[in-house]
């Protein structure tokens, strides 16, 4: 895909794992749930996007938000712990999820996109800034 998915758009039909292992249908999660992409774990507007979602987690009680990057595994386990991020991390390193959500620019670079999910698979919201992690976890909502 390379136009970005829009409010109104199901998701993709697609499997994706959680750096903890677990197997996820992005379609199939049954609830609320939130998918922001970012470019790179470690980088500080990476990191203050990061940490945004965690400091706002009573505000998604109830929702399950997921970090995506092009990083390891391995990378993002470590950003996690390094930062005590209390959500969830998917490992998209050959491009897949982001291709899927039309989460590029210019088709290759990764983009900072939001995408807010209700239960049954549809986008309720999209929020994109690529140069500025402010907003992104204020927006999901």
């Amino acid at each position: 895909m390379l136009s970005m998915l829009k409010v109104g758009d199901r998701v993709p039909d697609i499997k994706v794992e959680l750096i903890d292992g677990a197997v996820l249908n992005l379609r199939e999660i049954g609830e609320k749930a939130v998918i922001y992409f970012f470019p790179k774990a470690f980088s500080p507007v990476c990191t203050k996007e990061a940490c945004s979602f965690r400091d706002a987690a009573p505000r998604f009680e109830g929702v399950r938000v997921i970090g995506v990057s092009r990083d390891s595994a391995s990378e993002l386990v470590r950003f996690s712990d390094q930062y005590h991020l209390n959500h969830a991390f998917v490992s998209d390193a050959d491009g897949e999820l982001h291709r899927e959500f039309g989460a590029l620019l210019f088709g290759k670079l990764p983009r900072r996109a939001t995408f807010t999910i209700d239960a049954t698979g549809v986008i309720e919201k999209v929020y994109a800034n690529d140069l500025s992690a402010t907003g992104h976890a204020e927006q999901a909502l």
